[in-house]
């Protein structure tokens, strides 16, 4: 096989890590509790809480461009992802700690590939990668757009690897005044990846016809939604559903990231539209069948 230089560059980070990021179905529903420890004091009127709120269009803002965010978890907890939804940062930097000693320098450890727009790359034209330089965090457009989508909630996503820690510090700069809509701090759960992918767009306006022909109506903000179709699971990937269904329920909005490798669908923050799993299985079949979620997108 000969590889095109760009080419050779994504063979090279076909390592572990690779893939068990890239071949998977991600689902983030298993955030790390911290307490806020005296980062940057937000702008009057917001909290930092805000950035654990299930509504996704809270936010906290700061009246500055530097901003630092600094938390202690519950004990020492496992850790391998770190979200950004809705920010106006350019930058990201940080460190993990387990006690008092360092485990995870952000500027360093980012890993992921370079042509995905939803997660933060270490090589390539769009990340200047230099040892202990912060990490541009703006997105990047798929082919053919000119501006985000309408529907896009703006999350970044950030794999660390596994690690377990007791506290972060995280500085975000960007244009004053810096702001954050969540900030997810947990596990992935990695699922095989589905067979069929749905990302529908609905309408929500409501318009009427008078009696003399005249349309009328109110139009609202459109509403995206998600749906994935497994043909077969393995007994693995049917526990880590049922454990995930049985958590969020319809309930817990959470994250989703449906396919890494396809940035048209970007990451989103959802809630489950159902809570049944189907668990079908033919007679010595090693495999699950026909399982079927939906998520809606929340505000």
């Amino acid at each position: 096989m000969i590889l095109l230089p760009s080419e050779e560059k994504e063979q090279l980070l076909g390592t572990e890590n690779r893939r068990w990021f890239m071949d998977r179905f991600h689902i983030y529903y298993k955030p790390r509790v911290w307490t806020d420890k005296g980062g940057t004091s937000p702008a009057t009127g917001y909290k930092v809480s805000a950035l654990s709120a299930p509504e996704y269009s809270t936010f906290c803002q700061w009246d500055s461009g530097t901003i630092t965010i600094t938390g202690d978890f519950e004990g020492a907890v496992g850790i391998d992802t770190l979200i950004l939804g809705r920010t106006n940062a350019d930058t990201v930097s940080g460190v993990f700690y387990n006690g008092d000693t360092p485990v995870l320098d952000l500027s360093r450890n980012f890993w992921t590939s370079r042509s995905r727009h939803h997660i933060v790359s270490k090589t390539g034209d769009r990340i200047i990668f230099a040892a202990g330089s912060a990490r541009e965090i703006k997105r990047r457009l798929a082919p053919g757009e000119i501006k985000l989508d309408v529907t896009d909630q703006e999350i970044v996503v950030f794999p660390l690897g596994v690690f377990t820690a007791t506290g972060f510090s995280i500085q975000l700069t960007g244009p004053e005044p810096v702001r954050l809509n969540k900030l997810y701090i947990g596990l992935d759960t990695g699922i095989a990846l589905p067979a069929a992918l749905s990302y529908p767009l609905t309408g929500t306006g409501q318009g009427n016809i008078s009696d003399i022909g005249i349309a009328y109506g109110t139009k609202w903000p459109s509403r995206r939604s998600l749906s994935a179709e497994w043909d077969l699971l393995e007994d693995g990937d049917r526990r880590a559903l049922e454990e995930y269904v049985d958590a969020v329920q319809t309930v817990e909005p959470h994250f989703v990231l449906p396919v890494t490798e396809d940035y048209y669908i970007p990451p989103v923050y959802c809630v489950l539209d159902k809570q049944e799993l189907n668990n079908a299985k033919r007679q010595m079949s090693w495999h699950w069948e026909k399982q079927t979620l939906a998520w809606t997108c929340v505000n």
